[in-house]
This record gives structure tokens, sequence and C-alpha cells, in this order.
């Protein structure tokens, strides 16, 4: 990959991260999508550490995190992203299985910027990862030090 991800893809669930893929791929952003698989590798690749070590200072557009991992660890890897003043800016969004409202509640409290139900028909799941992606990947305007393409670049493919 010769750029920085625009999205960082945080998903320990096979099935899951295929279905996560098979939707970023209709956006054409899924080569632009680093892909790790629990909230240790997510905070090294955010933090540039480890096989995660690079030049780049840019930080992703967007931190999805996939239901595969868990409420407990999706509430925690946020609750450190945004406890540090490097990370804080960079949007998180957590995609859960139907999510309870403690568990909304609580990821909006520790500033989540969406969450998003994973449907159970696998078809419009799909669709859900394709408009995350549209929107955070393509339309949304990320903070200053993340990764952006300059606007006349950006395009649906």
């Amino acid at each position: 990959m010769s750029a920085l991800p625009r999205i960082l893809l945080v998903e320990g669930a096979p099935d899951e991260l295929r279905l996560a893929l098979s939707g970023l791929s209709d956006t054409g952003l899924v080569r632009q999508t680093a892909i790790v698989k629990d909230q240790g590798e997510a905070l090294d690749f955010l933090h540039a550490r480890g096989p995660f070590r690079r030049q780049a200072s840019e930080l992703p557009a967007v931190v999805v995190v996939g239901p595969g991992i868990g409420s407990p660890d999706a509430l925690s890897l946020l609750e450190q992203v945004r406890a540090d003043p490097a990370l804080c800016r960079i949007p998180v969004v957590i995609v859960a299985f139907a999510p309870d409202p403690d568990v909304v509640r609580s990821a909006y409290a520790l500033g989540a910027n969406s969450v998003v139900s994973r449907h159970t028909d696998i078809s419009v799941h799909v669709e859900r990862y394709a408009a995350l992606a549209l929107f955070w990947g393509w339309a949304n305007e990320p903070p200053p030090g993340c990764l952006l393409q300059p606007k006349s670049e950006r395009r649906l493919t």
C-alpha cells in the first residue's frame, strides 16, 4: 500500500471482515483500508509502532470498529483514542451487534462519532459499510492531521 489508508478497520471476526470488505469494495476505498484484528493492533497502527512503523505523520480519516471486536473492547479502544491528544480528533465509528441502550449511551459519552447496528440481513449490512465508507471516507472533511485527498481528486470509482 503506497499511501496511508483513509480507513482503519478494526475487525477480528473473519466473517464480519469479509462482509465489511464487500461493502467497502463498492466504494473504491477497499484498497485504502488498513485492517487490524484487535484493540492492541489498532493502537499500534495509530501510533505507528511495531509492525506498523511508518514515516507518515498523518492519521486515517476514520477508525471503524467492527462488531467482531465486542462492545467492551470497542468502548475501551474508543476511550484510549479520545484520551490521547495525538489521536483524539480522529472520527471513530462503532458497528455493534444489536447494541443495547447502555452501550450506545456509553459510546457517545466517550466521544463516538457514530454507532451503527449490525443488520441481520447480510445485504443490508454490506450496504451499511458502503454508506459508512462513502460518508467518512469521501464526503466528510476529517480533522487536521488526518489523511485527505484534495477535493479535486475525490470521486467514486
